[in-house]
């Protein structure tokens, strides 16, 4: 009879069974899928072996390539076996008793631990996948290693449950990167990862923080219905361009933390992207929005004013010579947005002085006195005096003037209160 594992997962030679299942069960076991404790072998011998079939399998066939079909081994021990592997690598289903040892490991095609579990800590760091990296379903229990690996192609890790720490730091995706419905028992570590394909952690589970510091995401990247706390996605020291590239909506962004980022400079000219100047203007539109929810009245007038410099800047590469005399930009100019009390004040100044200036001005036919000039100026001035029945010029001017005077007072008295509330 034989294993009735080998059955399962297909391999091409199935083993003589070493070990039957109790009464009742009807099932044998060969050395390599038997339990732990039923395999009656030294760990130096059962390693051998697994050897001996890899190298078996590296043999080229009839010129052809042959994969080496390791699924559902049980691994006693430590396993530490090959730096490269020149052959598609299968450990679906297997079980890593002890630490799963793999640094530096370069796996030239496919590599295949999809449901594998790993009772002590699995170890990939500074590992190389040249091609397809299939971690769906699998579990570690204990720490989950992978810092500094470089996964060329695609890397799936959809429903992998990490139990213990996960690190990914320094690493490098450049294909597309799948954690669907992942669950984080513990912190996963992102910090300086570059991923240059789409990544995706929709519907995973965090229960502690996933810290993405200085990562950069290159083409899209996408956190839909996670299941976590407010800010439990680090995102510090992450630059605007490359926070753009997450697709932030309302449900979400109260899930980021950003620390220490660009968002505070200014929006500068030079963008000439349209696409990323409407991406940041929305998120700096989110940014405000989730401020205002937690009464963070610095921070809303923070993002308030992102917001409008990227919108102007938006603008500005959309008319160039127009963008000057937008509604916008004369906001600007007049209070900063209305965060710039300061400014608001000396405009409305300005705006005071001006006919004061001009009716102050020396007329070859006449000598006005000081009242005259101040009652003169007055009818400039809103609230202060009726407009003398004039026509012409000379009453536009007063009316315009008042106009813009009460504007510009109104706003003053807003900036004055943003700041108050600040």
């Amino acid at each position: 009879m034989t294993c009735c594992k080998c059955d399962k997962y297909g391999w091409d030679e199935p083993q003589q069974t070493v070990f039957r299942a109790p009464r009742g069960m009807q099932r044998e076991y060969c050395v390599f899928h038997a339990p732990s404790i039923c395999k009656e072998i030294s760990a130096l011998k059962f390693n051998e072996l697994v050897e001996g079939i890899i190298i078996k399998c590296s043999m080229k066939e009839n010129g052809y390539m042959q994969s080496c079909n390791l699924s559902g081994v049980v691994f006693p021990n430590n396993i530490s076996l090959f730096s490269q592997y020149d052959m598609p690598m299968y450990f679906d289903g297997a079980k890593f008793r002890m630490d799963a040892i793999f640094p530096n490991v370069q796996f030239k095609f496919v590599a295949s631990f999809n449901n594998a579990v790993f009772f002590e800590s699995a170890y990939f760091e500074c590992s190389r996948f040249d091609d397809f990296a299939d971690f769906s379903r699998a579990k570690f229990r204990k720490g989950a290693f992978f810092s500094k690996i470089l996964a060329s192609s695609l890397a799936v890790f959809d429903e992998a449950i990490f139990h213990g720490g996960a690190n990914f730091g320094e690493s490098s995706f450049h294909g597309n990167v799948y954690f669907c419905n992942a669950i984080f028992r513990q912190a996963g570590q992102f910090n300086s990862t570059t991923f240059t394909g789409p990544v995706n952690f929709d519907n995973a589970s965090i229960d502690n923080t996933l810290l993405f510091s200085s990562s950069k995401f290159f083409a899209g990247a996408s956190f839909d219905s996670l299941t976590c706390q407010s800010k439990a996605l680090d995102m510090s020291h992450v630059s605007t361009r490359t926070i753009t590239n997450i697709a932030l909506s309302k449900d979400n962004f109260d899930k980021f933390l950003f620390q220490n980022t660009d968002f505070e400079s200014k929006i500068k000219p030079g963008f000439k992207n349209c696409t990323f100047l409407e991406n940041i203007t929305e998120l700096f539109r989110l940014a405000k929005r989730d401020a205002a929810s937690e009464h963070d009245q610095p921070g809303v007038s923070l993002w308030h004013y992102q917001e409008k410099s990227a919108m102007l800047e938006l603008i500005r590469e959309r008319s160039p010579w127009l963008w000057h005399f937008h509604w916008l930009n004369l906001y600007r100019l007049s209070s900063g947005y209305g965060e710039r009390e300061n400014r608001a004040f000396i405009c409305l100044i300005i705006l005071v002085l001006i006919p004061l200036g001009l009716n102050a001005l020396p007329r070859p036919d006449l000598n006005f006195p000081y009242s005259e000039i101040v009652n003169s100026t007055l009818s400039y001035i809103p609230f202060t005096k009726d407009l003398p029945a004039q026509s012409g010029w000379l009453r536009l001017g007063q009316g315009v003037t008042q106009f813009l005077i009460t504007i510009q007072a109104t706003i003053f008295a807003f900036a004055l209160r943003n700041r108050f509330r600040r």
